[in-house]
């Protein structure tokens, strides 16, 4: 709802609908059926991913995907590039690192505090405390695979998943998890 429209007049909760209209058309011509985004507020053009994550609350907007990972068991995430090159908003870099971590910790039937723990950071303790059981999806999708603007969390024994750049595929049942902000 925060986002630009340089092709109409549509702004505010009408361009969000607008937006997710046109998200859904796109991805169903992928064979996806359900789609399930952050709801996220997308405030303004930032880059800034720090900002993002400071608005939408760390440990709420990764709960919330652990537990969708986890309850819809996707075989495949499909995220964007989380880096902060240039022209990426900051919104897109922390939904795509939220999304990363979300790939780890929803096949992680123990995480602990310090996995989520960072100097500097208010991150703390289980992102999935009352989740479904643990899941594993076969691999998680993304653009490019930059080195990580935040610590890795990603230990062998935490990672049955493994993390690719391959083109992005549909899950078996047309399920899509989306971290995408509300438009």
């Amino acid at each position: 709802e925060g986002g630009g429209n340089a092709v109409g007049l549509e702004e505010g909760p009408a361009l969000g609908i607008l937006r997710e209209a046109e998200e859904r058309r796109a991805v169903g011509w992928a064979g996806v059926k359900n789609v399930y985004n952050l709801d996220a507020l997308d405030f303004y053009y930032t880059a800034s991913a720090p900002l993002s994550e400071q608005i939408w609350g760390y440990q709420n907007s990764l709960s919330r995907i652990v537990r969708t990972i986890r309850t819809t068991r996707p075989e495949v995430i499909v995220t964007m590039n989380p880096s902060a090159t240039q022209g990426n908003h900051g919104n897109h870099q922390e939904a795509a690192m939220l999304a990363v971590e979300a790939f780890y910790a929803a096949a992680d039937p123990m995480p602990s505090p310090s996995r989520s723990a960072r100097k500097g950071s208010s991150r703390s303790g289980s992102p999935a405390s009352s989740s479904p059981a643990a899941v594993a999806p076969a691999r998680t999708d993304r653009r490019a695979r930059p080195p990580s603007p935040r610590p890795s969390r990603r230990t062998s024994s935490s990672a049955p998943g493994r993390a690719t750049s391959r083109p992005p595929t549909t899950a078996p049942g047309g399920t899509q998890v989306n971290v995408w902000a509300r438009r």
